[in-house]
């Protein structure tokens, strides 16, 4: 029974052994940063424009 909880709570809260490994958290975050700053540049493009 314990090792079926064990590999459910591995499975929710993965451990990072190596890291320099990109995970799906990391690229998400980073699409999210880049998009931010994406929006922030056409806004101030188009406040200067205007």
């Amino acid at each position: 029974m314990s090792a079926a909880i064990d590999r459910l709570r591995a499975f929710v809260y993965p451990r990072r052994l190596e890291t320099d490994q990109l995970h799906a958290s990391d690229l998400l975050l980073g699409m999210v940063v880049v998009m931010l700053a994406v929006l922030c540049i056409a806004y101030g493009i188009t406040i200067a424009a205007a």
